[in-house]
């Protein structure tokens, strides 16, 4: 069987033999990961904490604003 890594052990085994590289790519596609992790986390406990429904408020295309939404902007 193949042994699982993380997406950061992964990312930097990968780019260590590379010769010139900064980590600047590693640290952008960690920063996304958390990202995803945090709007996980926000989705898991939306109904517990009244994340879900509508604000009241109109965007700029007419559509009523989610409280999703507006807690991802």
């Amino acid at each position: 069987m193949t042994p699982r890594f993380s997406l950061s052990t992964h990312t930097f085994r990968e780019q260590a033999p590379i010769p010139g590289t900064s980590g600047e790519f590693s640290r952008i596609i960690m920063q996304i990961a958390l990202g995803g992790k945090l709007i996980a986390q926000d989705l898991r406990k939306a109904g517990l904490s009244q994340f879900l429904g509508s604000t009241g408020l109109m965007n700029v295309q007419g559509e009523e604003v989610q409280k999703l939404d507006e807690r991802a902007n």
